[in-house]
């Protein structure tokens, strides 16, 4: 599975995902079947890191990015309630926290 770096522009606040260690020889978002759901990632991102001045995909580079490699985070706050079971078969809730692209 590939893993992502979570970024945070500190000028205009857009937030960004990239591919920090690829888990093939030809990575990406659209080529990694973990990232291939609907825009949401299968577990938690992590905090931002603050990005460099003048780095952000939409303002600085004008929309010029590649974003097989580089996805704009629309919401890090989603929650889902996913029952489960145990044992003596009462239901038991586990809350999971996802990032939407």
């Amino acid at each position: 599975m590939c893993r992502t770096v979570y970024f945070k522009s500190p000028s205009c606040k857009h937030r960004w995902i990239i591919i920090g260690q690829p888990c093939a020889k030809d990575p990406g978002f659209s080529k990694c079947k973990v990232f291939k759901t609907k825009g949401i990632l299968p577990f938690d991102a992590g905090g931002p890191i603050l990005a460099a001045e003048k780095t952000c995909p939409v303002c600085h580079l004008k929309g010029k990015y590649d974003r097989n490699l580089t996805r704009m985070v629309e919401s890090d706050v989603c929650w889902f309630r996913q029952p489960g079971r145990k044992g003596n078969k009462k239901t038991v809730y586990v809350d999971l926290r996802c990032a939407i692209l």
